[in-house]
């Protein structure tokens, strides 16, 4: 299971995605009991760090996904790359002898900042390929931290649309969903984009954005849950 968040910013992306991983030999059932869980990266950045692709559902094809599109999306496509987009995810579904499911959010750095959401799933031989201009998930995506993204992100004002400003919440999103599904979802790692290209976040900057999406949480359940004062306190 994966949680990871896109959201549009006036100024670029910001993609927050958990990182807990697991594995599991799919097609032998007397192997299944040596399934590992563990933590890596669920992020892939093109080496001129231009480009950034989030792997979600099966890793291990979407990886591979991942991998085809940082390729395969040259300069060249980046003005209009849908059409491009939906040629190299089905000749990578169209390559593997059986292709199960796989999820990815793609942001661009250029010309202008931008995100996609591609899927292709088992149960449907369509792929979608969809520009998104607002928010989006991959993963667990009806996990009920996404609330966050939905009751605040399209009300904003225009100068709270910022990076910076849209970092927690994204962190947010991805440490409460592990408070509501902590067997399959657990850790931190975001990456913004904006027109100088993509910067992922340090492991020290991750679990700091960890650790203030914890104080917040614990904040909001005390404007919730005030502690009342006894009556040995008021009296005394």
């Amino acid at each position: 299971m994966t949680l990871q968040v896109g959201i549009v910013a006036n100024d670029g992306i910001v993609i927050a995605s958990d990182t807990l991983a697991n594995r599991s030999p799919r097609f032998n059932l007397e192997l299944r009991a040596i399934q590992q869980f563990f933590g890596t990266s669920k992020l892939r950045v093109s080496a001129d760090g231009k480009v950034v692709v989030t792997c979600a559902r099966d890793m291990i094809q979407a990886n591979r996904l991942a991998e085809a599109l940082i390729a395969g999306l040259s300069p060249e496509f980046w003005q209009s790359p849908g059409q491009k987009m939906q040629e190299i995810v089905m000749s990578e579904v169209n390559r593997q002898e059986q292709w199960r499911e796989a999820e990815c959010l793609i942001a661009l750095s250029e010309p202008t900042p931008s995100l996609y959401l591609v899927q292709c799933f088992k149960e449907t031989e369509e792929t979608v390929c969809l520009p998104i201009t607002n928010y989006i998930f991959a993963g667990n995506c009806h996990n009920g931290s996404t609330f966050w993204a939905m009751r605040y992100c399209d009300s904003l004002a225009p100068e709270f649309k910022q990076i910076e400003t849209l970092i927690p919440i994204a962190a947010q999103i991805v440490v409460d969903g592990h408070a509501l599904n902590s067997g399959a979802i657990s850790g931190l790692e975001i990456a913004v984009c904006d027109g100088s290209g993509v910067r992922r976040f340090t492991e020290a900057e991750n679990k700091k954005q960890y650790a203030n999406a914890l104080k917040r949480s614990d904040k909001i359940k005390s404007v919730l849950f005030p502690k009342r004062r006894t009556q040995n306190s008021e009296n005394g």
